[in-house]
């Protein structure tokens, strides 16, 4: 049974320049006072589509104040020698909500 579906932010192969190459795109979160943004890996080629065929790396957790509905998240991916930085962040006017981790591409 699927889990869950993911969207691919870089794929297999894609030129990455270390302290220049980043991805990113926005997601809508689950309620209208959390989202949380897991991150998964895979050596597949092209993507699988279901989170199963995939390996964990790292969950993002951001908490704010109540809205009216779910809120846009922006997760952005900059890639280093051997870590990438993920961040998520809630975007809109007002403060910034944010949580980050460090993930290390080479360790499976």
């Amino acid at each position: 049974m699927c889990e869950d579906v993911f969207k691919t932010l870089i794929r297999k192969g894609a030129a990455v320049v270390p302290g220049e190459t980043s991805a990113e795109d926005v997601f809508s979160s689950q309620s209208d006072t959390q989202a949380m943004v897991e991150i998964f890996k895979s050596d597949a080629d092209p993507p699988p589509m279901y989170v199963t065929d995939c390996k964990h790396v790292a969950n993002l957790h951001l908490s704010f104040k109540a809205t009216k509905d779910r809120v846009p998240i922006r997760v952005r991916i900059d890639f280093g020698q051997v870590y990438a930085t993920v961040s998520a962040m809630k975007e809109g006017l007002g403060q910034q909500d944010i949580d980050s981790a460090e993930i290390n591409w080479l360790i499976d």
